[in-house]
Order: C-alpha cells, then structure tokens, then sequence
C-alpha cells in the first residue's frame, strides 16, 4: 500500500476514506482496481480490512507480527503525538508525497474508532483487541502470528517458500527508525518552505530595483 499511497496522494486519502465506510461491494471494487498487479498489502487501513482481503482472495494468507505490547503502545504514542503536531500540515505542504498525510492519519483514526472503540491514544487493549478480532475472522491455516525474532524460518515455511540464502533477516529498531524518518522529513519540508521564500525574496529584490 506504501506504493499506492506513494502516488495522486489525495487520491489515495479519497480511496481510504472510502474504504472504510463504503459497502463491501464498493470496498471489492477498489481492492480489485488497486490491486491488480501486486501481492501483498501492508500496513494501514489494510490491516484493519482483513476479513474483507480473505474473502476477495480466498488463498491469502495474513501475516500479523507480534512484538512487546507496552512497546508498541509507546511507539504509536509516538506517531499519533507527531501527527498532531499544530503546524505539521503547513511543514509538509511543500512535499507532494506527504502533505496529505495529516488528512491520511485522520482518516485512520475514524477506522480506529470503528474497529477498536478508540481513537487516541493506543492502548495495550487496542493490540489485544486487534489479535483477538484476528483470530476471530481468519481461519487457523491462514493466519500466523510471526515474531520477527524468529528470522526467515516461520516466515518462509507459511509461505511456501525457501529461507534466502546469504541474506541476513533485515533488524531495524521501530521506534529509532520512526522518529528519524520524521525527522527527515520535517526537515526536507522546512529546506523546501526555505526555497521557495529565498526565491520570492530574490524575486521581489530583483522586482524592485532592477
């Protein structure tokens, strides 16, 4: 979903948003459209469509990693404080690829609401909840709750498929990794907003006097 979401990003908000509260006919149809082509869906509003994926494709398997639960309520505190973030918006206009993105969590949070009774902030009821509810909708065959801990091996036998050979089980620190993406990314949309106000100044300079 990255992907999709990686391109007509207001789109991408539009099909979210329609996502969630439109009739399964309507949430086939967009699913059909926007994933032809591809394998796999991650991430959200797709992990909160779960029952919806396996009927549409009845040979998928789904994929849920299990981590500390205390350690993800502190990493999504995380994101849900930086999303909010009064002039986030205005950062980010500059940046064709996120400055949808506060329009995009918005949209989540209605999904949240819907799915788990929550808005904000997430709670280890909110990660119970979501295993709970997992549990309840996918069949056993198709469903593993994989701990990233365990490397290809668990991963690769649900699969089908053989353990990469010389390649180490990618490791990334979640929380570590978040906070310096938004970092990043904060920083590009403020370079951006430096430009273009450099520009207009060099503009209106040039206007006046030459």
């Amino acid at each position: 979903m990255r992907s999709q979401g990686s391109r007509q990003e207001d789109r991408f908000v539009s099909m979210t948003e329609n996502l969630i509260s439109a009739d399964e006919g309507t949430v086939f149809d967009i699913f059909k459209e926007r994933f032809d082509g591809y394998a796999a869906a991650t991430d959200a509003p797709t992990s909160g469509l779960v029952e919806e994926l396996i009927e549409l494709y009845p040979n998928a398997k789904v994929i849920c990693t299990v981590r500390d639960p205390d350690g993800w309520v502190k990493s999504m505190s995380g994101v849900s404080r930086a999303s909010t973030m009064w002039f986030l918006r205005g950062v980010l206009f500059p940046l064709p690829g996120m400055r949808h993105f506060v329009d995009y969590i918005g949209v989540l949070r209605k999904q949240w609401v819907y799915l788990y009774g929550e808005r904000d902030p997430p709670t280890r009821q909110t990660y119970d909840r979501h295993v709970a509810w997992l549990k309840d909708i996918v069949p056993e065959e198709r469903l593993l709750f994989f701990d990233v801990k365990e490397g290809w091996g668990p991963l690769c036998k649900a699969l089908d498929k053989p353990e990469p050979e010389g390649i180490p089980f990618p490791r990334i620190n979640d929380g570590e990794a978040i906070d310096k993406f938004a970092k990043k990314i904060v920083k590009r949309g403020l370079w951006r907003w430096l430009l273009v106000f450099v520009t207009l100044g060099l503009a209106l300079i040039s206007f006046v006097y030459v």
